[in-house]
């Protein structure tokens, strides 16, 4: 039997770095955009190892608070990761928009490219939501400006990159979006768990071979607006449900190699049949108004600013009272929506073989 360990588990067995980066690698160089770094992050490339003593505040926009601490202690004393110099950070958030990215030094002329996921901000969740409207997000856009910026600055550099979640999908964009020149000198783009486009955009047989996309086995938010599923690796996870968007619990095996499937299971098929179709079924306009209908008019009324801050009960409380406060035919509205998804999501468990 083969033995299984959480990826996380496998840093001590980690090999030194290569030109060409494991997508392992990548999880784990993918997670420090997670972080705040401090101002000399932003004008100079300052080695992990120097960065063992950081203030709380540096965790508090991380996807998975607790295991991003650890990540980064750990990936402070490794051998292989200590000596990684980090620079190029940036990070805005805005009412409509949340950003940030930074760019490790792997060698002398190789360059690894990483821009965050969703935080736990508002902004950033309703940012999630604008993808629905089938057109680029301003965070999507900025990092094509980033990435040609870094480009021309280190002429001589090659780049792989990656990203978590929405930051993966940001990347894709801004890859896609190069020149042919400007491809030739990205190595690969590492897609962790991260939602497809929702817009078409064009893949020559070139971007398919750099770019590798990997999913849990009951994947939601890799398989939004995914049009082909097939084309993305599936990696054995024993987490219940959303907690298998957590990279670091996902299953190596005792090289430190991701274990993969041959499929998804039924779950994530019923959750990504109905998702899709929900989005496809609402009208532009009913898009814009749940979305600033639930953030604006309920989530910011109530004084939420952080998902975090809601495992208060007063909290729950405040949004409610936000909700009771809409209109009636508002509150209809949002419901007629929201109930969209559980039609599709009953639908889908009824058809068989679904892929």
């Amino acid at each position: 039997m083969m033995k299984e360990m959480k990826l996380l588990a496998t840093l001590k067995r980690r090999k030194a770095f290569t030109d060409n980066l494991s997508f392992e690698d990548a999880c784990f160089l993918s997670w420090l955009s997670y972080f705040n770094y401090g101002d000399n992050v932003k004008t100079s490339f300052v080695p992990l190892k120097e960065m063992r003593k950081v203030p709380s505040s540096f965790f508090k926009d991380a996807s998975f608070p607790s295991t991003a601490k650890k990540v980064f202690k750990k990936m402070g004393k490794s051998e292989q990761f200590s000596s990684l110099a980090i620079g190029e950070y940036r990070n805005f958030l805005d009412p409509d928009w949340q950003y940030a990215s930074c760019l490790v030094k792997v060698s002398e002329g190789f360059y690894f490219f990483t821009v965050r996921g969703t935080d736990p901000s508002v902004s950033g969740w309703k940012e999630n939501f604008l993808t629905g409207l089938r057109e680029p997000i301003k965070a999507q856009r900025y990092a094509l400006e980033n990435l040609k910026e870094l480009l021309q600055k280190y002429p001589d550099a090659t780049f792989s990159l990656g990203g978590h979640s929405k930051g993966g999908s940001i990347l894709l964009y801004a890859y896609l979006a190069l020149g042919e020149e400007e491809k030739k000198r990205i190595r690969n783009v590492f897609l962790l768990d991260s939602p497809a486009l929702s817009f078409p955009m064009e893949e020559s047989k070139e971007d398919k071979a750099k770019i590798i996309k990997r999913i849990p086995e009951t994947s939601f938010f890799g398989m939004m607006f995914e049009e082909h599923p097939e084309e993305a690796q599936v990696v054995l996870c024993k987490a219940n449900y959303f907690l298998q968007h957590n990279v670091f619990l996902w299953e190596c095996d005792k090289e430190g190699k991701n274990i993969l499937l041959s499929e998804r299971d039924q779950k994530s098929k019923w959750l990504s049949y109905a998702f899709n179709h929900w989005v496809n079924s609402i009208e532009k306009k009913d898009i814009v108004f749940f979305i600033n209908t639930c953030f604006e008019k309920i989530l910011r009324h109530s004084g939420l600013d952080n998902f975090f801050s809601l495992i208060h009960p007063i909290r729950i409380f405040r949004i409610y009272f936000s909700y009771r406060k809409l209109p009636r035919q508002d509150r209809t509205r949002v419901k007629k929506i929201a109930k969209g998804f559980l039609f599709y999501y009953r639908e889908a468990k009824k058809i068989p073989n679904l892929s």
